[in-house]
C-alpha cells in the first residue's frame, strides 16, 4: 500500500507540470519560432545532463538514509550535511567544465544563424548557474525520499517545474525573445525549488553542514557506480538531439524534440515507481522477499504501461494536428517509434532500481559503459542514412539492448520474460498497423480499442493470481447487488 501510494504522490507530482507543459509549449514554440525553440531545448538538455556532476550522491543519500533503522541509533544530520557539502562543490566544478563545453559547441560546432549562437553563448552564465542547483536538488530530495516523504518533495519540485515552463512563456508573452533571458527565468525557478526543499529538509531533520570522512567514502563508494552510470545513461539519452543538430539542423532538432517529448512523458510512470520502490528496496533485509517485490513491480509495471503506449501510438498524429496545426509528419512516425522505445525503456526501470538497491550500482554502471560507443556509432550511421527517423531507431535499438542486458542481471528476466513477450507483440502490432489507419480517426479509434482490450486480457490471464481475486469481488458484489 505504501508502494502504491507513494507511487500516486510521484506521478501526481510529475503530471501536473506536463501539463503545464502541453499547455505552454504550443505558445512558446509560436511566440520564439522553432529555431530558437530547438536551441532553448538543447540548453534544458545540457542543464540536465551536467546535472549528472552530483555523482550519484543523490541516489546514495537515499540509499544511506532508508537503510538507517530506529534501533541504530545514528543521526542523520551530519550524514545529509556532509553529502550537501560534497555536492555544492561537485555542482561547481560541473558549472565549469559546462561553460567550457557549452562555449565550445555553441561557437564552433552548431549549425544555427550568428545572431542565434550569439544569444545562446550570453545564456551561459545561467546554464552554468543551473548545474549546482541541480545537484543540490538531488541530494535535498534523495534525503526527504529515504524517509518517504514523497508527498512534500513532490509539492516542491512540482511547483517548481510549473515555474520552469512559466516563467519563460511570460517573457515571451510580454515581448522578450532573447534566448538569454528566457534561460535565466529557467533558472530561475529551479533556485526557488531547491531553496523549498532547503525549508523542507531542515523541518524533517535539522542539517549539520559537515565533512565526515567515512560518511563521505560510504557515500561517494556507492554513489560513484551511480554516478557512472548517471553520467553515461543521460549522455545515450541526449546525445541523439546534439547528433542532429550537427548533421541536420537546429530545425531538424524541433522536429525531433517535439515527439520525443511526448513520448518521454510515459517515463513518468516507471520514474513515479523506481522512486518509491528504490528505499523499499533498499531497506529490505531478506533477498526472497525483495525477488518477490521486484517481479510483482515488473509485471504490474507493463500490464499498466502497454495500454497507454498502445493509445499513443494511435493517438500521435490527431494529438499533434490538434495541438501544433499540421506539423512535419516525420515528427508522427519520430513519437511512435519514440512511444515503443519509452515503453522498452520502462520495463528496464524496475531492474535498474533492484540492482541498484540491493547494492551493486556497479553492475548497472558496466552494462551502461558497454552499450556507449555501440550506440554512438550506430546513431551516427542511421541518422547520417536516414534523417531524424534514423535516430528514433537508434534510441530504440539501445533501449531494448539494456532492457535485456538489466533484466538478465537482476534475475527478474527470467520471472517476466513470458508476461513481457505478451505485451511486446502487442506493440509492435501497434506500432506496425497505426501508419496504415491513423489518416482515418474512426478506423484508428477502433483498432487502438482492440488492441487495449488484447492488452487487458493478456494481463488477466497472465496473472492467475489476480485474475481470480478479480472475478471473486465481481462475483460478490453481483450477489450483493441481487
Amino acid at each position: 500500500m505504501t508502494l502504491l501510494r507513494n507511487t500516486f504522490y510521484n506521478v501526481a507530482g510529475s503530471t501536473v507540470p506536463i501539463i503545464v507543459a502541453i499547455v505552454t509549449v504550443p505558445f512558446l514554440l509560436h511566440g520564439i519560432g522553432p529555431a530558437k525553440f530547438g536551441l532553448l531545448s538543447l540548453a534544458f538538455l545540457i542543464v540536465g545532463y551536467f546535472g549528472v556532476f552530483d555523482l550519484g550522491l543523490g541516489r546514495a543519500i537515499a540509499h544511506r538514509i532508508a537503510r538507517i533503522d530506529d534501533a541504530d541509533d545514528v543521526d542523520p544530520r551530519p550524514i545529509i550535511g556532509t553529502a550537501i557539502v560534497c555536492n555544492l562543490a561537485l555542482g561547481l566544478t560541473g558549472g565549469l567544465v559546462l561553460w567550457l563545453f557549452a562555449t565550445l559547441y555553441f561557437a564552433d560546432f552548431l549549425d544555427a544563424e550568428a545572431a542565434l549562437r550569439e544569444q545562446m553563448i550570453q545564456a551561459i552564465p545561467a546554464l552554468v548557474l543551473s548545474v549546482p542547483i541541480t545537484a543540490l536538488t538531488g541530494v535535498l530530495s534523495g534525503s526527504l525520499e529515504g524517509r518517504g516523504r514523497f508527498i512534500a518533495v513532490n509539492l516542491a519540485s512540482g511547483f517548481a517545474a510549473i515555474l520552469f515552463h512559466l516563467l519563460p512563456l511570460s517573457l515571451v508573452l510580454s515581448g522578450t525573445k532573447d534566448l538569454q533571458w528566457l534561460v535565466s527565468a529557467a533558472c530561475a525557478a529551479r533556485i526557488l525549488g531547491v531553496l523549498i526543499l532547503s525549508v523542507l529538509c531542515v523541518r524533517e531533520f535539522g542539517i549539520r553542514l559537515a565533512i565526515i570522512r567515512s560518511e563521505a567514502g560510504r557515500l561517494f563508494s556507492f554513489g560513484g557506480w551511480v554516478a557512472v552510470s548517471s553520467i553515461v545513461g543521460p549522455l545515450m539519452l541526449v546525445t541523439d538531439r546534439f547528433v542532429i543538430g550537427a548533421l541536420l539542423g537546429s530545425i531538424a532538432v524541433a522536429i525531433y524534440t517535439i515527439p520525443f517529448e511526448i513520448a518521454a512523458r510515459t517515463a513518468t510512470i516507471p520514474q513515479a515507481l523506481g522512486r518509491a520502490l528504490f528505499p523499499q528496496l533498499s531497506a529490505e533485509r531478506s533477498g526472497n522477499l525483495a525477488s518477490r517485490l521486484g517481479y510483482r513491480s515488473a509485471f504490474n509495471l507493463a500490464a499498466l504501461m502497454t495500454p497507454l503506449v498502445i493509445v499513443g501510438i494511435f493517438a500521435m498524429k490527431p494529438f499533434l494536428d490538434l495541438w501544433l496545426g499540421t506539423y512535419d509528419l516525420k515528427s508522427v512516425a519520430i513519437g511512435q517509434i519514440t512511444l515503443a522505445a519509452f515503453w522498452v525503456n520502462a520495463l528496464s526501470y524496475v531492474p535498474l532500481t533492484f540492482i541498484v538497491a540491493r547494492g551493486r550500482p556497479k553492475t548497472v554502471a558496466i552494462v551502461h559503459c558497454l552499450e556507449i560507443l555501440p550506440y554512438f556509432a550506430v546513431l551516427y550511421a542511421l541518422t547520417k542514412f536516414w534523417g531524424v527517423e534514423g535516430a528514433a531507431l537508434a534510441f530504440l535499438l539501445r533501449c531494448g539492448v539494456d532492457y535485456l542486458l538489466l533484466g538478465g542481471l537482476s534475475k527478474l528476466l527470467a520471472q517476466i520474460w513470458l508476461s513481457h513477450s505478451v505485451f511486446a507483440t502487442l506493440i509492435i502490432g501497434a506500432l506496425f498497423s497505426a501508419p496504415y489507419v491513423q489518416s482515418n480517426h474512426f478506423a484508428a479509434l477502433g483498432l487502438a480499442a482492440t488492441f487495449v482490450i488484447f492488452a487487458v486480457l493478456a494481463a488477466l490471464a497472465l496473472d492467475k493470481q489476480q485474475s481470480v481475486e478479480l472475478y471473486q469481488k465481481f462475483a460478490h458484489r453481483y450477489k450483493s447487488s441481487s
